[in-house]
């Protein structure tokens, strides 16, 4: 695997309604931000980041020192997100993360591509916004957004993505609750 050209996709514009409507990522876990945490475990890993955040919130991430990406689709959720970094990946393969989750199996990227054979896309078993994917597809989201779809899974299911089965040590920890944030400081 080139992973130096395959771009990062860090999602982070969510609504996070169960939170308050706080920008989840930027949430403080310890001495840095969740999406920081996210960063740091891709780490050297790959190539080129991009960061997919809310229009209105462009000024908080811009510190992360990445360029920015936002939705071309009013509330096209998680997939606008994901099709508006493929259009702005410079490499041929993207890899997908959400800003939210800060512990995810630091060789994520090379089982994936093990994992995707010859694939357009692969994504771990349940985890369903770390995906693998072709930026050739852009074009595929797009008219998967026009046609009115949102939803994560039918998308995965519509570009034919391969599901990696995931080994009984693997940790994926996402961050939805005022709860789960106290829990993972502990």
């Amino acid at each position: 695997m080139g992973s130096r050209n395959i771009t990062a996709i860090v999602l982070c514009g969510g609504n996070a309604a169960r939170l308050g409507g706080v920008e989840k990522p930027l949430l403080p876990l310890g001495d840095r931000t969740l999406v920081e945490h996210v960063l740091d475990r891709l780490g050297e890993q790959l190539g080129p980041v991009i960061v997919s955040c809310r229009p209105g919130a462009r000024r908080r991430y811009e510190a992360l020192g990445h360029p920015l990406v936002h939705d071309r689709v009013a509330d096209g959720g998680p997939v606008a997100g994901i099709a508006a970094g493929l259009h702005e990946a410079g490499t041929e393969w993207c890899l997908v993360c959400p800003g939210d989750t800060p512990v995810f199996p630091d060789d994520l990227p090379q089982r994936l591509w093990a994992a995707k054979g010859e694939a357009d896309a692969c994504y771990p078993e349940g985890q369903y916004l770390f995906l693998l994917v072709r930026t050739a597809l852009a074009p595929s989201l797009d008219r998967w957004l026009a046609r009115g779809h949102r939803r994560v899974q039918s998308m995965l299911a519509e570009l034919g993505a391969i599901k990696m089965p995931l080994a009984p040590d693997d940790r994926f920890v996402n961050i939805n609750t005022p709860a789960e944030l106290d829990a993972l400081k502990r």
